[in-house]
């Protein structure tokens, strides 16, 4: 008799191959097919396909989190699976709830108590609106409860407005297990006084702090950690982003909330550090940062001290461990000059002490900004040749308010990669803000060159909002790179 196998059943994989097979794969397609076709549904596979869980929530009636919370109530123990859950919530606009019979206001309050095992929740709210008053406030209430459960150690915050400072802080205050906090464009309305309440709770020991806020809000939150009601522990934080933008008033960051800070910080700790060209001293005065790793700073186009304290103490070894150095160079008026060649001479002996550099030239509400722009590649096009190292790898001109990716800096400081570049070529990118062209692009010996220009919305002839784009791949050396302007 010859050994057959029924045409109804499907070869077995072994458990152990099929665990290895499903520990490398990433996407849900592939994860699902693998547990269903080789009918490998056991606890393995599922704590592998629900430990992240990712919804862009919209105004569907059957949404992504419905189906999950009617997956849930059949099979409510794969809810303990559920450790890492991110909303981007861009659709919230839409969601401003016409009756009490809205299944958005019953959807969230009944599938985060199902979570009873998360450890990391993200949430993206829509920018300049406060939460409260886009969705419901039974929605709302469900959403802050699960910051405040004991089970979560990892919340990262991102485009929430708060209508009070004093909400803000109050939010902060009520955690109880947080290990890693990361608020970014957090956007106050009101800046009151906090009620000063004392912190019975005791302090939850941080190990990781990123911030990514405007410079008021930076200098008051700042301040509140290091205070005696702050709810957090900073002794024992392992890594430390600290980000800050200027404001739309023209508010930069004081050195005392970043001194302040980086004298409580661990010696050890991991630190990315983004400010303006305000240092009364160099960097290496405030504190030894001996694992100091990224360095961004927001200048303008006039000699800048504070780069020159950077470069010096960079090369001179006292930051010896700063793997990237990004700058930001803002010219409003096209009277005010360019860089000299001894601005480029100071990021080329940054670079070549095998740091990253990026340059991202951000032109500010220019009338003749086509005749900045010429001067500008003019003025480069003299400097580049006398660059002996050739590790400028990223050139780009951005405006604030104008975000097309999600890099780690401040928004309102992006530069497009070649990567987002090559997704957007001879097409227009829509955003409610901005609108992207690429005009031109061509072959050169060494590859594509993009040129193009950023809008925003609402330009006017007399007027024009507009900022030049110009960006050459890391593939091109400095002294060829080309240059355009159209």
């Amino acid at each position: 008799m010859s050994n057959t196998t029924p045409t109804d059943e499907f070869p077995q994989l072994p458990q152990e191959l099929v665990n290895t097979v499903i520990d490398h794969l990433s996407d849900d397609t592939s994860l699902r097919s693998c547990s269903m076709v080789n009918r490998a549904w056991t606890e393995h596979a599922q704590k592998k396909i629900f430990h992240k869980q990712r919804f862009w929530v919209s105004d569907d009636p059957r949404g992504n989190l419905h189906k999950f919370r009617d997956l849930l109530r059949v099979s409510p123990h794969l809810g303990a699976f559920v450790k890492d859950i991110k909303l981007c919530a861009d659709g919230f606009v839409k969601w401003v709830p016409v009756s009490k019979d809205c299944e958005v206001e019953t959807v969230f309050p009944e599938v985060f108590p199902l979570l009873n095992n998360m450890k990391i929740f993200s949430f993206e709210l829509t920018k300049n609106k406060v939460w409260d008053q886009i969705v419901a406030a039974s929605v709302a209430d469900a959403l802050k409860s699960i910051l405040r459960t004991a089970f979560l150690t990892d919340i990262r915050l991102s485009w929430m407005t708060f209508d009070l400072y004093s909400d803000f802080i109050r939010l902060l205050s009520d955690l109880v297990a947080v290990r890693e906090l990361d608020v970014s464009a957090i956007t106050i309305r009101t800046y009151d006084v906090a009620k000063r309440v004392d912190n019975h709770k005791g302090r939850l020991p941080l190990i990781s702090l990123r911030m990514n806020l405007s410079a008021a809000l930076l200098e008051l939150f700042t301040q509140w950690l290091l205070s005696n009601e702050s709810r957090f522990g900073l002794g024992e934080i392992r890594s430390l982003t600290m980000l800050s933008y200027y404001d739309y008033d023209g508010v930069s960051t004081s050195t005392n909330a970043l001194e302040s800070l980086l004298k409580h910080i661990d010696t050890g700790a991991i630190i990315h550090l983004g400010f303006q060209d305000i240092l009364s001293s160099p960097l290496c005065t405030f504190a030894p940062l001996p694992n100091l790793k990224m360095i961004s700073l927001f200048t303008g186009f006039k000699p800048s001290t504070c780069m020159a304290w950077l470069a010096q103490d960079i090369i001179e070894g006292r930051h010896h461990a700063v793997e990237e150095f990004n700058v930001d160079l803002k010219i409003f008026d096209v009277q005010e000059g360019l860089p000299v060649n001894g601005v480029w001479q100071a990021l080329d002996s940054i670079a070549s002490t095998c740091c990253h550099v990026q340059v991202r030239v951000v032109f500010m509400y220019l009338v003749h900004w086509e005749s900045a722009v010429s001067r500008f590649t003019n003025e480069i096009q003299a400097a580049l040749p006398a660059l002996h190292r050739k590790r400028l790898l990223h050139l780009g001109i951005a405006r604030p308010d104008v975000t097309l990716d999600n890099h780690e800096l401040p928004y309102g400081n992006h530069a497009l990669p070649s990567t987002t570049m090559r997704s957007v070529k001879e097409k227009r990118v829509q955003n409610p803000s901005f609108f992207a062209n690429i005009t031109t692009f061509e072959l050169c010996e060494s590859g594509l060159t993009y040129s193009g220009h950023i809008g925003l919305k609402g330009d006017t002839e007399e007027k024009p909002k507009r900022s030049f784009f110009w960006y050459f791949p890391a593939e091109h050396d400095a002294e060829n790179a080309p240059v355009t302007s159209r």
